[in-house]
């Protein structure tokens, strides 16, 4: 089970960085912190492993996308991931609903089933916090907040102090970070056609879940798929929604995707 969300994005360059440190002297940073002055702006994406308490930072100078949020996700498989759980047959992912891993996004979820899924063959059960409960999100106490820490009252004047900063980040109960820099430009506005979604999603069930504590459930299940007319080839996923009576409390949405056999993949629509 890993945990993931985009740290708040930084300005590299003299800027305050908010906190308290112990100095001889002053630091002298700008006044102001306009983007103009900054080297570049970096988003931080951070992966936490909340079994073996690890850390895994994705520096990235460019936007904040879903693509960005998968290839994210796909190196901490490939460096931190494969080796303990090289049997695993499922991941669960802890996310917030917005965000470049939000759960109204098709892309992320296209990326998910094309680089994680069908890549490694693993099941991916994907689980959004509502809106107002990403602090329960254990990626932002238990990764980000150390980090916020660890760098306080210190200006973030280059990529490399960034770098040494988080990780060196350390706590009582053993927490490791690692991170990482990529050069990689995300172009955004890219979007995903719902009927190529659809298509992937013929032959495979989607779930969506609601209450991990037990307070409410809500499931959609796929039905017979029907053909588009004019266009046998192509399919559309029909779902059929069941609510709990039981009220909301505070509760998670995910959705699940597995490998594709033949091609066909699995995208939940939401």
């Amino acid at each position: 089970m890993i945990s993931v969300d985009t740290k708040h994005k930084e300005l590299i360059g003299d800027f305050k960085n908010p906190g308290r440190t112990w100095i001889r002297k002053p630091i002298e940073v700008n006044a102001h912190d306009f983007p103009q002055d900054a080297l570049c702006q970096v988003a931080p994406y951070g992966v936490y492993d909340v079994g073996r308490n690890h850390g895994f930072i994705h520096l990235g100078i460019s936007s904040d996308t879903p693509q960005f949020a998968v290839d994210s996700i796909r190196q901490w498989w490939l460096a931190y991931g494969r080796k303990p759980y090289g049997q695993a047959k499922e991941l669960l992912i802890l996310a917030d609903a917005g965000g470049s891993n939000g759960y109204r996004l098709r892309h992320f979820k296209k990326q998910l089933q094309e680089k994680i899924a069908d890549a490694f063959h693993l099941n991916v059960t994907v689980c959004h916090f509502p809106r107002g409960a990403s602090k329960w999100n254990p990626v932002e106490h238990r990764l980000f907040g150390p980090i916020s820490c660890h760098w306080a009252g210190v200006p973030l004047r280059s990529l490399k102090l960034l770098l040494r900063l988080i990780r060196t980040t350390v706590t009582d109960r053993g927490l490791k970070v690692c991170a990482r820099l990529t050069s990689k430009t995300y172009r955004t506005g890219k979007a995903c056609n719902s009927l190529q979604a659809a298509e992937k999603a013929e032959g495979n069930m989607a779930t969506l879940r609601r209450g991990l504590r037990g307070k409410s459930k809500e499931s959609f299940r796929k039905v017979t798929p029907r053909s588009v007319p004019g266009k046998a080839s192509q399919t559309v996923l029909h779902t059929e929604i069941r609510r709990a009576a039981t009220p909301v409390g505070h509760h998670c949405a995910g959705r699940q995707i597995g490998p594709a056999s033949d091609g066909a993949g699995i995208v939940g629509h939401l």
